[in-house]
């Protein structure tokens, strides 16, 4: 992996060619920009109107997110095995991690614009 400086408004949106489960799943969801390259890393810049539904999905990699602006009400498909609650609800300044195979979805309560890094590529598994 090359040495990279990416601004984000250089990057066209992915939304188009990302998987979806349906029309349904897509009204709605915003925007998400790739600002890695071939081999990584796997960043990506999302936009999220209030009221997107980010159905219940698994990567293959562990996933970190960075809330930056909004509201995000955030559910795990299982109770978590560390007893965390299964539901959550989280503003700005919030950093989640999320193992690779762990289902999870959530609703975008407030605008938001977050930041997501995987550790390897991510893949993407509707539940």
């Amino acid at each position: 992996m090359e040495n990279q400086v990416v601004r984000v408004a250089d990057r066209e949106p992915l939304s188009a060619g990302l998987e979806r489960r349906g029309d349904a799943d897509s009204v709605g969801i915003g925007t998400t920009r790739f600002l890695g390259g071939e081999d990584g890393p796997w960043v990506y810049y999302s936009e999220r109107p209030a009221g997107a539904e980010i159905p219940m999905h698994q990567h293959r990699s562990g996933r970190t997110e960075f809330l930056i602006e909004g509201e995000i009400a955030f559910r795990f498909a299982e109770p978590p095995e560390d007893g965390s609650p299964q539901e959550t609800v989280y503003g700005a300044n919030t950093m989640t991690y999320v193992k690779p195979g762990v289902v999870y979805g959530y609703t975008v309560l407030r605008d938001s614009r977050i930041l997501i890094s995987f550790d390897s590529e991510p893949g993407i598994n509707y539940a």
